[in-house]
């Protein structure tokens, strides 16, 4: 295969999908991982069944996931140009109230399943000069989020993760970087927009935003991609300003209805 190659997890919707169709577009062979086999077929379909594979996968699940590279493997001459971590899940709630179990599952995708997959994909990208990896990141890893608790933990998690990586893998040719937005228009919002009381105007980013996004860290050295107003917003204030300061602002503004509300 003459293509450059990429593996998308949860790639059945929203930034993984978007992600998808733009490497297509511009001449990537995709394969598409996702727990939802029909979500996977559609994107397919969009794609042309000769431009993309699809592998059902849980990122939790490693038996699955060293399947599923096996198989991309075979379709690529054991080959992959990058490696996009999307796959992850978002709980809302005060930390005494969400049952241990949803802290747990917010862990296993979002951390754990990163791991299983770069650890899995591995091979390939060693097999292939120049590679990269993507971890999917966010804004809550600049600082503590007192609605997002865990969520925030497994990304800070992720960020320090993508910057050992980065330093081990440089002896295999792969860089590895990690993607910053605050809230994106996405299904994974909308499903808890209501219960965060989040107004539209604070979601200010598309999928197909974070998709740019992914393709310039593809081609990029840079580690951290820090995207939009508000991610950049809070690096900012969390580089300039001392704690107590930082932490007064955040109140006042995007966490005061989770103070209120715990």
């Amino acid at each position: 295969m003459t293509h450059p190659t990429i593996f998308i997890t949860g790639a059945g919707k929203g930034i993984g999908k978007a992600t998808a169709l733009l490497f297509a577009q511009r001449g990537w062979f995709v394969g598409l991982s996702d727990i939802n086999a029909a979500a996977l077929q559609a994107v397919a379909a969009e794609i042309g069944e000769a431009h993309c594979s699809t592998h059902i996968m849980d990122v939790r699940d490693i038996e699955q996931v060293r399947t599923a590279m096996a198989d991309f493997g075979e379709r690529t001459g054991q080959r992959m140009n990058a490696l996009f971590n999307n796959a992850g899940i978002l709980i809302p709630g005060g930390f005494e109230q969400m049952p241990l179990e949803q802290h747990h599952a917010l862990i296993d995708v979002n951390l754990t399943g990163i791991i299983n997959v770069t650890h899995c994909a591995l091979p390939l990208l060693k097999n292939t000069p120049k590679s990269a990896v993507i971890n999917m990141c966010s804004a809550s890893a600049i600082y503590g989020n007192p609605e997002l608790t865990t969520y925030a933990a497994t990304k800070s998690a992720v960020k320090s993760l993508t910057e050992g990586m980065n330093m081990l893998f440089r002896k295999h040719d792969t860089h590895v970087a990690d993607l910053s937005p605050a809230y994106v228009r996405t299904d994974l919002v909308a499903d808890v927009q209501q219960d965060m009381e989040l107004p539209d105007r604070d979601v200010k980013l598309g999928a197909e935003d974070i998709a740019r996004a992914a393709w310039k860290a593809v081609h990029s050295k840079k580690v951290h991609h820090y995207i939009g107003f508000d991610s950049n917003f809070f690096r900012f204030c969390k580089w300039l300003l001392p704690t107590a300061v930082l932490e007064g602002i955040l109140k006042a503004t995007y966490y005061k209805r989770a103070l209120a509300k715990n």
